[in-house]
């Protein structure tokens, strides 16, 4: 990610899958007071990560440096 972040402001993923209640789910971050563009992609990840519907699903997040990664390693065909 890049830009201009600043604390209040709020970032959200949202994940596709038919494995979902309604197709998908929306995660919203919220920056705090602090957060560097590093920081938020760590945050990020951890919420994705701490989500037990997404991770029931096989999702899982790693932030490295700006860069969030999500692999989703499905365990149910659909």
């Amino acid at each position: 990610m890049g830009g201009t972040i600043a604390a209040g402001g709020t970032l959200t993923v949202t994940v596709f899958d038919a494995g979902l209640s309604g197709g998908s789910k929306a995660n919203t971050y919220t920056v705090q007071t602090g957060d560097a563009l590093a920081s938020v992609a760590t945050g990020i990840a951890a919420m994705l990560n701490g989500d037990s519907v997404l991770t029931g699903i096989g999702v899982s997040a790693a932030a490295v440096s700006t860069v969030v990664n999500m692999i989703s390693m499905e365990r149910e065909a659909y």
